[in-house]
């Protein structure tokens, strides 16, 4: 943990940076066992830096903001928790999130259940299950503006079926 933030004290109470370490702080049990073990992963978007693919939990993850970086937007970014087989956590906002088995540009991984909780005292607390249009048909997680916490369980690779020799 041993994170000492320089200069926020002026901030005021309802500054988005806030309601972060607030979340922050319930998930740091969940944290504190993940981290050093290669199963949690950071985005934050700055400038000409908007895309991401980074590996875990035996899946790529593609990430983009939803929104260019602007001086009075919340810059996007996630946290991102490898806390099962198959199983995630994503914490965040602005950034949109696919999975594949494959460094390809192609989502190729359907989710199982996505739902949208938060953490209270370390503890998942769900909220609503999402589906359809919500996860772009189960492909994608959407942290929209607003800070948001969800749970998704995928269902690994979909393979394309061939039909008469064509895709």
């Amino acid at each position: 943990m041993c994170y000492a933030p320089f200069g926020i004290d002026d901030m005021a109470i309802d500054h988005p940076l806030g309601e972060s370490y607030a979340l922050l702080s319930q998930m740091l049990p969940v944290i504190a066992e993940l981290q050093g073990e290669g199963r949690t992963a950071g985005l934050l978007q700055q400038a000409n830096h908007e895309q991401w693919v980074t590996r875990l939990g035996g899946y790529y993850l593609r990430a983009k903001t939803r929104h260019p970086l602007e001086r009075e937007r919340v810059p996007g970014g996630a946290l991102i928790l490898a806390v099962g087989a198959d199983e995630f956590v994503l914490a965040g906002r602005g950034v949109d999130v696919q999975f594949s088995t494959v460094p390809s540009a192609q989502p190729d991984v359907e989710f199982l259940w996505l739902e949208t909780g938060t953490y209270v005292d370390g503890e998942w607390v769900s909220g609503r299950r999402l589906n359809g249009d919500e996860t772009a048909h189960g492909s994608t997680v959407r942290l929209g503006d607003d800070l948001t916490v969800c749970r998704v369980r995928l269902n690994g690779a979909v393979v394309p079926i061939r039909h008469l020799g064509r895709w």
